[in-house]
């Protein structure tokens, strides 16, 4: 319910305190005029009963409107636990959203975490690579000279067969 509804609530509890007291107001008119009419007249019994019923009647309607005013105030009660119950939910929403945040906030810095990691891996993948190009020049450099150096080799073992 909103602040207006529990306005309204509120203003028809006064409309029922205020006609309660205009009721007692009147059972207490009836009372004196029935004392006045009973010194006065010497009332009768029939006219006696009949306010009798009357005074009745606005009790039971006094009742009614108690009722009425008890049903109220548990409507009221409930009202307030549920925007407790509200109140609660809010802030354990708002609880969620701070942690997500973090969540987040701890992500963006793994994340930017990585992306340096991979910027450093690149930079080591290049350099091996260089590496391995480098190796393999040295290697066909050293295997064009062991080439050279097996020709030779024969060469000089045939020319010391013929020489010998």
């Amino acid at each position: 319910m909103t602040n207006e509804t529990l306005n309204k609530i509120l203003k028809k509890l006064d409309g029922l305190t205020n006609e309660q007291q205009q009721t007692k107001h009147a059972v207490g008119a009836l009372t004196n005029e029935l004392q006045q009419t009973i010194h006065a007249v010497g009332v009768l019994t029939n006219e006696q009963q009949q306010t009798m019923h009357a005074v009745g009647v606005l009790t039971n309607e006094q009742q009614q409107t108690m009722h009425a005013v008890g049903v109220l105030t548990n409507e009221l009660q409930q009202t307030k636990q549920v925007v407790d119950g509200l109140t609660n939910v809010q802030q354990q929403t708002i609880q969620a959203v701070g942690a997500l945040t973090n969540e987040q906030q701890q992500m963006k810095q793994a994340i930017d975490g990585l992306a340096e990691e991979q910027q450093q891996i690149k930079r080591a993948v290049m350099e091996t690579n260089e590496s391995v190009k480098r190796l393999e020049s040295i290697q066909n450099s050293q295997h064009r000279i062991i080439e050279l150096l097996s020709t030779r080799s024969i060469e000089q073992e045939a020319e010391i067969k013929r020489i010998k």
